[in-house]
């Protein structure tokens, strides 16, 4: 994904900390991410855990 990311953090240092790392699991190819429609992010590891990145909270969701 471009850096969809960046505008979401932009007020956030702490939140722009753990999406820099997020985006490092994805660039090393051990997750992959998805913009939803409503702007969240679905990231998926390959070991198969699923987690919904929400405006303020982290959810498992597999």
């Amino acid at each position: 994904m471009p850096d969809a990311t960046a505008g979401l953090v932009h007020a956030d240092p702490a939140k722009g900390r753990v999406m820099a790392y997020f985006r490092r699991l994805v660039a090393d190819g051990h997750a992959e991410w998805q913009m939803l429609e409503n702007g969240d992010i679905r990231l998926r590891f390959r070991t198969g855990e699923t987690y919904l990145l929400a405006k303020t909270t982290i959810i498992r969701i597999a």
